[in-house]
C-alpha cells in the first residue's frame, strides 16, 4: 500500500524511557548540575535519538521534579532550597509512618527477613565507612517499609523522591559521619515491626528520619550561610540536584 507522506516513524516509548534513565543518572551523580540548561538538540545528537524522544524524556523528568521548563528560556536541571529538602524529608516521614502502621499487621516472614538482612549489611557497610553502600542499604530498608502499605500510590510517591533522597543522604557524609550509628538506628523500628506493633514503628520513624535530616540541613545552612536559599553547587563531591535523587 502507498504510505502517506505525512506519516513519520513513531518513537518507541522504551527509547524515551531509556533516555530518561540515563539523564536521571547523570543528574543523580552530578554530571548534570543544578541550574544547567538541557538543550534537546545537543542531547539528541549525543544519544543518537530524535529530539522528540529527548523531549518526551524531559517531560518525564519534569513530572518527577528533576527538571524545570521555562517556555521562554528552556529546560534546566532543577534546584532545591533547604526549605524544599526539609519539606521532602517531613513528607517522607509521614508516608513511612503510615506504611509501618498499617503494614505491621500483614508483614510477612520474608519481609522481616529482608529487613534483617539489610540491617546486617548496614553494620558491615558502616564498619567499612562505605558511604555509597550505606545510602543504598538505608534506602532499601525504608523502601521495604513502604511496600508494607500495599499501596501503589504511596510507593510511587516515595519512589518519586528517591533520587533527591539519595543525593541528600550522600551529601550528609560531606558534612557529618554517622556510619558507626546508622545500622543501630534501624533496629528499634525492625523490632517494633517484628512484634507487630505498627503504632510504635510509626512513632519511631519520624524522629529517626528528621533528627538526622535537621542536623544535615542546619550544617548545610551554616556552611553556605543560608536560610532556605537555593542549594545549587557542590560540597565535596556530592551535588544537590533538584527533584534530585526516581
Amino acid at each position: 500500500m502507498p504510505i502517506p507522506d505525512m506519516l513519520t516513524p513513531v518513537e518507541s516509548k522504551a527509547i524515551a524511557t531509556h533516555v530518561y534513565q540515563q539523564l536521571r543518572q547523570a543528574i543523580r551523580v552530578g554530571q548534570l548540575k543544578p541550574g544547567e540548561r538541557l538543550v534537546d538538540s545537543e542531547l539528541a545528537g549525543a544519544l543518537h535519538v530524535s529530539r522528540a524522544t529527548v523531549r518526551e524524556a524531559l517531560r518525564l523528568l519534569e513530572s518527577k521534579g528533576l527538571v524545570v521548563n521555562n517556555h521562554r528560556r528552556g529546560t534546566y536541571v532543577a534546584t532545591l532550597t533547604t526549605a524544599d529538602l526539609r519539606d521532602i524529608c517531613n513528607f517522607r516521614s509521614l508516608l513511612e509512618a503510615h506504611a509501618a502502621r498499617v503494614g505491621a499487621v500483614t508483614i510477612t516472614s520474608a519481609e522481616l527477613a529482608e529487613l534483617q538482612r539489610v540491617s546486617d549489611d548496614l553494620y558491615d557497610a558502616g564498619a567499612r565507612q562505605d558511604f555509597e553502600a550505606i545510602v543504598d542499604l538505608d534506602l532499601r530498608f525504608h523502601l521495604v517499609i513502604c511496600h508494607l502499605a500495599r499501596s501503589k500510590r504511596l510507593l510511587e510517591t516515595w519512589l518519586g523522591m528517591e533520587t533527591m533522597l539519595r543525593a541528600f543522604l550522600l551529601l550528609k557524609y560531606d558534612l557529618m559521619d554517622d556510619s558507626s550509628l546508622i545500622a543501630g538506628g534501624h533496629v528499634p523500628i525492625l523490632e517494633a515491626l517484628r512484634a507487630g506493633d505498627g503504632e510504635l514503628a510509626a512513632r519511631l520513624l519520624p524522629p529517626h528520619i528528621m533528627e538526622t535530616a535537621e542536623q544535615v540541613l542546619e550544617r548545610l545552612e551554616a556552611v553556605r550561610g543560608e536560610d532556605g536559599t537555593t542549594v545549587t553547587g557542590k560540597l565535596g563531591d556530592s551535588s544537590i540536584a533538584g527533584g534530585f535523587a526516581s
